[in-house]
């Protein structure tokens, strides 16, 4: 469900190690050519909801959408609006109706 997926803007280059890179997709997937990793992350569906209220940013969502979509993943972006803010009672309501839906 929503993430920021790109920490980049509250890190100091120095705290930009590998394990950063390898944990941010936004920096790792764009170097990320054939391989076994990336033949398996093709197999995968990715699902991405967000709101768009308080705290949310769905720019970010879309960005790894889009990157996802690039690389050959399979994803989908679902925005549930601006009614739905970053908190408990958003993914207390995302997770059962996916669950259903993937399951």
């Amino acid at each position: 469900m929503s993430g920021t997926y790109d920490v980049s803007k509250w890190l100091e280059d120095s705290d930009k190690t590998l394990d950063f890179y390898y944990s941010s997709p936004m920096h790792f997937l764009p170097r990320l050519s054939d391989s076994p990793q990336l033949s398996k992350l093709r197999e995968r569906f990715v699902l991405i909801a967000t709101g768009e209220g308080d705290y949310e940013d769905p720019a970010q969502s879309w960005a790894l959408a889009h990157l996802l979509g690039s690389k050959g993943i399979p994803n989908r972006m679902d925005s549930w609006g601006k009614d739905w803010r970053h908190d408990w009672n958003t993914w207390r309501a995302m997770l059962p109706k996916y669950l259903g839906e993937l399951a």
